[in-house]
């Protein structure tokens, strides 16, 4: 299931049209910046040197906020659920 927060640009919050991007950045092995932009904030995140790469939107694997839940342990065991 997609959500319309999919498709918008996590630094200027416009609609993401075309290609996405996601900007990462790490400093003593900690991510610092992990998001998905448009293609405007792409070539801005070069201009400042950032690492950057065009992903395919519709896959979980370059989402930051899917990865980020279901990398958790308790997301992937249920153990959060209080019973």
């Amino acid at each position: 299931m997609r959500k319309s927060m999919d498709r918008t640009c996590q630094h200027c919050y416009e609609l993401i049209v075309g290609k996405a991007y996601r900007v990462t950045s790490e400093e003593a092995g900690i991510t610092l910046l992990d998001v998905i932009v448009c293609s405007l904030c792409f070539m801005e995140a070069k201009r400042l040197h950032l690492h950057a790469e065009e992903i395919n939107i519709n896959s979980t694997d370059h989402n930051p906020l899917i990865r980020r839940w279901t990398s958790t342990p308790a997301a992937r065991t249920g153990d959060d659920q209080q019973k």
